[in-house]
């Protein structure tokens, strides 16, 4: 399922509400769960910059509808 930048921002204030606003984001390194990592940067929006990494896009998404985090 994805994720859109509201729906993260509403999670994030949700988080922010229970007191987890200083705590450490970690992500999974892959699409099944079996590792975690720190979240290292926050959002590319460049639309070339994304175009530049769009072969690595795990789905089909069009660069044109993708903001990157992390």
């Amino acid at each position: 399922m994805s994720i859109t930048v509201k729906e993260l921002l509403g999670a994030c204030r949700k988080q922010v509400d229970k007191g987890n606003g200083d705590k450490v984001v970690l992500i999974t390194s892959d699409d099944e769960g079996n590792a975690y990592h720190t979240l290292f940067c926050l959002f590319t929006d460049d639309i070339e910059d994304i175009k530049g990494v769009s072969d690595l896009f795990h789905d089909s998404n069009n660069p044109e509808d993708v903001v990157l985090l992390g």
